[in-house]
């Protein structure tokens, strides 16, 4: 599915949920209207409700998704170009240190250094972001590997439940030998989703020694999150410092 066909399909699944709703209230009128007895008009108007609720239960968890899929289509769509690196950090892993990360994990295959920040930017004070910088070793090596987010879990039960970060900023760096529409198309498996006060982003980032460049997806234009922006900001200022 295309990035215009998934924002359509959003779009288009957003106003049949507003049609089922005004579907329902039009009911819920035309029965207190002509329904005489009130234990009756009650019953229907009851089931209707029950209906309504399930109805839009339905709808929340499929838009849910959706939306998501949408935001990420939107950056597609106005994605920016490749930016040429100072440092490679797949290479030059020692800026991260300078930068104030520690390290995890660090084997043949990847190393995943992390950062808490506290964030005050906001109107609600005091969120912990979890900044990590996954680096992969082997090109071959997928950016959602099992090993590596399983050593993200160890590194997320060494925290406090009070201080555990509730926004998580991802950032995994690769060296790439070939920009190909496969490449591109690995990098641009972006995750950015928020529920309730939890949000997640990770953001791949292909180095391209040949050219100098960094390829990644972004938008100068348009940003699916604030904790998305965070990311590309982040990305920006670590391989061109």
């Amino acid at each position: 599915m295309s990035s215009q066909e998934v924002i359509k399909k959003r779009n288009k699944l957003f106003f049949s949920f507003i049609a089922v709703v005004i579907i329902f209230l039009t009911a819920m009128i035309l029965v207190a209207i002509y329904v005489d007895d009130y234990n009756d008009m009650t019953l229907i108007n009851i089931i209707i409700v029950i209906a309504l609720m399930v109805i839009s239960l339905f709808f929340r968890n499929i838009l849910f998704g959706y939306n998501n899929m949408a935001r990420i289509a939107k950056v597609v769509l106005s994605q920016g170009n490749p930016i040429k690196f100072t440092y490679n950090i797949v290479e030059n892993p020692d800026v991260l240190l300078n930068d104030g990360f520690s390290i995890h994990a660090n084997n043949s295959s990847y190393s995943i250094y992390y950062k808490i920040v506290v964030d005050n930017s906001l109107k609600i004070k005091n969120i912990r972001l979890l900044y990590l910088v996954l680096i992969l070793k082997k090109p071959q090596l997928d950016f959602y590997n099992k090993n590596l987010h399983e050593d993200i879990q160890k590194l997320e039960s060494t925290f406090q439940k009070k201080s555990r970060p509730t926004k998580y900023i991802i950032t995994a760096f690769k060296e790439v030998h070939n920009i190909s529409d496969t490449t591109i198309k690995e990098i641009g498996e972006v995750v950015s989703y928020s529920q309730k006060r939890q949000s997640f982003n990770q953001i791949n980032v292909g180095l391209y020694n040949e050219d100098h460049k960094a390829y990644f997806l972004y938008s100068e234009k348009y940003n699916p999150s604030y904790y998305y922006k965070l990311g590309i900001d982040f990305i920006k200022k670590i391989i061109t410092k």
